[in-house]
Formats: C-alpha cells, sequence, structure tokens
C-alpha cells in the first residue's frame, strides 16, 4: 500500500479528532474538579461562620425561645421598631442561613451538603412567627425567603448516607 497524500490527510484528521476529543474530556473533567473545589470551599467558609461567636450568640438567641417570647408579647399589633428591635440580636444566624440558602439556590452548594451540614428546620421554626410578623411591619415580604425556601427543602429531605432512625433511636 502506497501512502497517497489523500491517505495521510485523512489519518492527520483522525488524529486531530483524538486529540481533540481528549482535551475535550480533559477540559470537562477540570470543570468538574474545580466545582467540587469551589464546593469545598463555599462549605469551608459557611461552616466557620457558623461556629462563630457571633452566629453561636444569635443561635441560642433565638432556641432560647427570645422570638418566640418577643412574637406572644408584642402581637400581631406590634409597631416596627419593637419588632426589629427584638430581632436583631438574631440576624447573624438568620443572615447566614439567608447566605446558605442563595448559595444552594445558583449552585455554589448542594442541597443535600447544605441541608446535611445546617440544622434549617428547627431555626426556622423558631424564627418563623417573628419574621412573618417583621415582613409584614417593615413591608419587605422577600426578608428572608430564601431561608424560607431552604427551610421547606429540609422538611422534604432525608440523608441517604445515614441510616433512618426509629423513635427508639435504634437503627431503623
Amino acid at each position: 500500500m502506497i501512502l497517497t497524500p489523500a491517505w495521510i490527510s485523512a489519518a492527520a484528521a483522525v488524529f486531530t479528532l483524538a486529540v481533540v476529543a481528549t482535551s475535550a474530556h480533559v477540559a470537562l473533567r477540570q470543570l468538574d474538579l474545580i466545582r467540587v473545589s469551589n464546593h469545598a470551599t463555599t462549605l469551608l467558609t459557611l461552616s466557620t461562620l457558623a461556629h462563630g461567636p457571633e452566629v453561636h450568640a444569635a443561635r441560642q438567641y433565638v432556641y432560647e425561645g427570645n422570638l418566640e417570647g418577643a412574637y406572644d408579647r408584642l402581637g400581631s399589633g406590634a409597631e416596627q421598631k419593637a419588632v426589629l428591635d427584638a430581632l436583631r440580636p438574631a440576624l447573624p444566624v438568620l443572615f447566614l442561613y439567608e447566605t446558605i440558602a442563595a448559595c444552594v439556590l445558583y449552585k455554589m452548594l448542594e442541597a443535600g451538603i447544605a441541608l446535611s451540614m445546617f440544622e434549617t428546620r428547627n431555626l426556622w421554626k423558631q424564627s418563623a412567627p417573628m419574621i412573618r410578623l417583621a415582613r409584614r411591619i417593615s413591608g419587605s415580604p422577600a426578608m428572608f425567603n430564601k431561608f424560607e425556601a431552604l427551610a421547606a427543602m429540609a422538611a422534604d429531605h432525608r440523608d441517604p448516607a445515614w441510616p433512618q432512625i426509629r423513635e427508639d433511636n435504634g437503627p431503623a
């Protein structure tokens, strides 16, 4: 068989196709690794914030029932300043969870990871009445709406990596 210019050109084209396909595969793999790296960086940053003293104090304020107590004390006819004053100590943790929810919404963090790492349901349950009152009084219906959406997702979430726990706290 004699190698004609047509055969050499065809072989070069096949070789070029193989190089381009391999390069595309490697580029896609690099993008996937960059995505994983970005998730890890985002998670580390949020986790560091979540365990900081300011957010810890705000979380304690919420879990000690201060928002529920303020809601009961102020009622639905409260003035804007009184509601916002009662909500102010909880703002660091509420803003953190709004940020976590935004990261999930914009795919900077996978929902399953966020819902497994950050306790959303109970915090929302403790905060919701006061946030809804603050929304109504301030005229800002979008206040902490991403956090509320994350809490709704959390209600349906079960981490597949963990075994189902029975009522008696034993494995299912």
